[in-house]
């Protein structure tokens, strides 16, 4: 509980990154962050599965979830499905990474890698990061015509379009 937690005193703090996960260094503690958000995400075990990851989640969100699946793979039958498991999502390629399904936080959320490139004439993208954008999904009649053009128009991005990545 918050009354079980030690006072932080001022001293210097470290962040590094590992493969998706964020580790927060402040003093003699460490506090653990998975790219979902959740704190301690080193002690809770990665998903090894689709069915594993979406067992952990609220029946309803688990219900519109499912429905998720279903329409994208009906949009783009080409994708290949596949769990991210270091990033609790579900991701989707055809044949490039273009999609995924964000259960974490209580709720549904298909994301695009390269949401900026799309055209979204409905504005259903939100988010305001430099390459991905999103669209929540509340209930199944979130799942309309204007989400599957921007799933097919997100699947026929050539990677050469994408901008690189200055390294």
């Amino acid at each position: 509980s918050p009354h079980d937690l030690p006072k932080l005193e001022m001293m210097p703090a470290t962040l590094s990154v590992t493969q998706g996960v964020a580790d927060f260094h402040h003093g003699s503690s460490t506090v653990y962050a998975s790219p979902r958000g959740d704190q301690d995400s080193m002690s809770a075990p990665r998903p090894t599965s689709i069915a594993e990851l979406l067992a952990g989640c609220d029946p309803e969100v688990r219900r519109v979830a499912e429905a998720t699946r279903k329409y994208i793979m009906r949009a783009v039958p080409q994708a290949i499905e596949k769990l991210r498991g270091g990033w609790g999502l579900i991701g989707y390629n055809a044949p490039a990474y273009f999609a995924f399904i964000d259960v974490s936080r209580g709720h549904v959320r298909i994301g695009f890698e390269w949401g900026v490139l799309l055209p979204d004439p409905e504005h259903l993208l939100q988010g305001s990061g430099t390459q991905v954008r999103y669209v929540q999904i509340e209930s199944a009649r979130d799942l309309r015509p204007a989400l599957t053009d921007l799933l097919r128009e997100a699947a026929m991005l050539e990677p050469r379009q994408r901008p690189r990545r200055a390294r």
